[in-house]
């Protein structure tokens, strides 16, 4: 059987977070608040692209 694709963004007791992390969506949200460039929001949370 197919597995579908891998989630990335998961519902946890903290909120919305990235999968296998205890990122939250809100943590990151804050950054893009703050205009900074995705690849620094990426390097200060150790994120991939994907």
């Amino acid at each position: 059987m197919n597995k579908g694709p891998e989630e990335t963004v998961v519902r946890t007791d903290r909120g919305l977070s990235v999968a296998g992390t205890r990122i939250t969506l809100y943590s990151i949200m804050d950054y893009i608040r703050a205009d900074w460039p995705p690849k620094l929001i990426r390097d200060r949370f150790y994120l991939t692209d994907r």
